[in-house]
């Protein structure tokens, strides 16, 4: 498997294999990680390979990252492919986020929040909205006021018995100035500023929107840190350029409650946005 970047920040991934092609078509994980499928491609950025005996490695000279195993299920590929995805993306100057995002003709508004805590939800109504259209709920890639998200969306009902997964997003987004709201649907109602450095520093809270990439890696019984593959520079790197996403949004908000009193806050916070 093969990925590059053709066209900034769209990461492509290549098939060499019926079956990694039988995976890549997978609506499911279309809804879990932000790429694009092409069956050709000439001088990829990095090639993706199964694990061989020495575990998980990065050859940095061959631009190869050895992370998949022939024998995971779709659920471990489709978190193994998006921790390959973003190691390129970063090596390529891009921002890989957990994290969803809708779009106005005057700015982006970056959705964060917790596994389960309403992301898909939150995205879903605003994108209901008007003048307001969605580029990723789970997963995105910027660079340069470009956003590439994840092509399709899962929705939950509440109880979570049930889903609902179709296509949504709109392949590539351009966006000026920009918001972050850290979403958290169901708890107490509350709609204020959140601090940009407790975003940054706080580990608890920024690997809502950093965890695929400074959480450890696990690939079945194996469990390693990031940092020990990729490197402390590499985790320095991302980690810097979140706070710089942090530090240029023009304002962090923390929205909690029932998904009416959410999106209703989100709106009234945004000048730009009405209810038609």
């Amino acid at each position: 498997m093969r990925v590059y970047f053709k066209q900034i920040p769209i990461p492509t991934v290549v098939a060499e294999s019926l079956t990694e092609a039988n995976r890549l078509a997978n609506i499911n994980l279309k809804t879990k990680v932000a790429y694009q499928e092409q069956s050709l491609v000439e001088n990829p950025n990095w090639k993706l390979c199964t694990v061989n005996s020495a575990g998980p490695h990065v050859d940095f000279d061959r631009c190869e990252l050895a992370l998949f195993n022939e024998l995971t299920d779709i659920y471990q590929f489709s978190y193994l492919l998006r921790v390959g995805i973003d190691f390129c993306a970063v090596q390529e100057g891009c921002l890989p986020l957990h994290a969803g995002a809708v779009i106005t003709s005057e700015k982006a508004m970056f959705i964060l929040g917790g596994t389960k805590h309403g992301k898909s939800t939150v995205i879903h109504s605003l994108s209901q909205v008007q003048d307001i259209q969605e580029a990723g709920d789970d997963h995105v890639i910027c660079r340069n006021g470009a956003i590439f998200g994840n092509q399709a969306r899962r929705i939950r009902t509440q109880d979570g018995l049930r889903e609902t997964v179709f296509e949504a997003a709109k392949p590539l987004c351009h966006f000026g100035e920009y918001s972050i709201t850290i979403v958290d649907l169901g708890a107490s109602n509350n709609y204020s500023k959140f601090d940009k450095d407790q975003l940054i520093t706080d580990r608890t809270i920024h690997k809502v929107a950093t965890k695929y990439l400074t959480e450890p890696l696990k690939i079945k019984d194996h469990s390693m840190q990031i940092s020990d593959l990729f490197g402390e520079d590499f985790v320095d790197k991302y980690l810097s350029n979140f706070a710089a996403f942090v530090n240029g949004a023009q304002t962090v908000r923390i929205a909690s409650g029932t998904l009416e009193f959410i999106v209703q806050s989100i709106i009234e916070g945004e000048p730009c946005l009405t209810i038609q």
